[in-house]
């Protein structure tokens, strides 16, 4: 139905089924848009290897050999038009097999080999350290006897997710409805419960550590759209370039429940209208001040205005950077690295607060002065 939210919303949640049951999915990857088409004017030797005779000194071996682009995947696949496209992740994720109309060459992919015009039987495993964005052996180190299922979940997932942050949208609001067919596969195979861009049972304390990096990928800073879209303590509530460093340590916190409320009862990987986070753990008032000639390090100083230590700070967004806020520790990795949440309170409800940054320390006085707390009882509070 022609501009209708509701029907929207519910047939393109029906399209993973579609690049799901499909035997093959054609792509027009080298197209920067529809009037591109599949095909380009190319010169065959561009597909093809070279061939060179070499005289080696000092006894290498000499004769004819062959030499092919390293990153011809990367080029041609990874990093093409098409594959930008934040969409694209989910119609190439869940396609049992996909054949790329690159502009150099064509490449196949399926669950078992990746090949192209020069390698018809598949890549060299010297060129398999090299592909980029490679989704296709993603279910296969979450097999259901690996021996840290967990682990290898998180990972595969968080892959996902890096690929994903790093593509581009024509309306910021699809973000969540985007990957939803991703994340229920994700769902299905290791039976947990997806809450926007989260999973209950894999980690989900590591899950809540990821931090901005870099602007959007069309090179606009880092923005929290003012229309609701997810909880603060998602990524996805985020138009951002982040990255998530994937560790574990001793957790400072624990998460008590959460709760989630779904735009549609039917589809739990789509749409939210809330999320809430109960947490018991520490909360630490703090004041901020920016250490001068450096990108994120900040003094941090207590209510009675002592310096208490130095932390390194990633704020959510460029918009929003407070001088005082109160300081989650959250776990402490590599034997003496403390990370943790910066929090705003939202002034709605006591004890209510929202996710400004993400911060790490390895000052010996903010372990100290932090960590030593968590022999003495917490506090409930909520994050949304």
């Amino acid at each position: 139905m022609q501009d209708s939210a509701e029907d929207w919303e519910k047939e393109s949640a029906e399209m993973r089924h579609v690049y799901k049951n499909a035997l093959l999915n054609i792509a027009a990857t080298g197209a920067a848009d529809s009037s591109c088409g599949l095909f380009f004017d190319r010169h065959p030797s561009i597909a093809s290897s070279g061939l060179v005779q070499v005289h080696w000194e000092g006894g290498m071996p000499k004769g004819a050999f062959r030499f092919f682009l390293r990153h011809v995947w990367a080029h041609g696949v990874g990093r093409a038009p098409l594959n930008k496209r934040a969409w694209v992740v989910q119609e190439r994720f869940l396609s049992r097999r996909n054949l790329h109309f690159g502009s150099e060459s064509l490449f196949f992919e399926c669950h078992e080999l990746e090949a192209c015009e020069a390698f018809p039987g598949g890549l060299p495993e010297a060129f398999q350290v090299l592909l980029v964005n490679r989704f296709k052996g993603v279910f296969q180190s979450v097999d259901k006897d690996y021996s840290d299922r967990a682990v290898s979940f998180l990972k595969s997932w968080q892959k996902i997710v890096l690929a994903y942050m790093d593509c581009a949208l024509t309306y910021a609001n699809d973000k969540m409805i985007a990957l939803s067919g991703v994340a229920d596969e994700f769902r299905s195979i290791n039976n947990d419960i997806y809450m926007a861009g989260l999973f209950e049972n894999g980690f989900l304390t590591e899950q809540l550590l990821w931090y901005v990096v870099g602007r959007q990928i069309n090179g606009q800073p880092s923005t929290r759209p003012s229309a609701y879209r997810a909880p603060s303590w998602s990524w996805l509530s985020l138009d951002a370039g982040i990255t998530w460093p994937l560790s574990f340590g001793s957790i400072l916190i624990e998460i008590l429940h959460v709760n989630i409320g779904l735009a549609d009862e039917h589809n739990p990987t789509g749409q939210v209208k809330y999320g809430v986070l109960s947490i018991r753990g520490q909360l630490n008032c703090v004041s901020l001040r920016k250490i001068t000639r450096t990108r994120a390090d900040f003094y941090v100083f207590n209510n009675d205005n002592k310096g208490i230590g130095s932390i390194k700070v990633f704020f959510d967004t460029e918009a929003i950077k407070p001088t005082q806020v109160y300081c989650m520790p959250v776990r402490i990795c590599h034997g003496d690295e403390m990370e943790g949440l910066l929090l705003l309170p939202t002034e709605k409800t006591n004890r209510e607060f929202s996710r400004v940054a993400f911060f790490r320390s390895d000052d010996l006085n903010i372990l100290q002065q932090l960590a030593q707390q968590r022999n003495i009882d917490g506090i409930n509070f909520n994050v949304v």
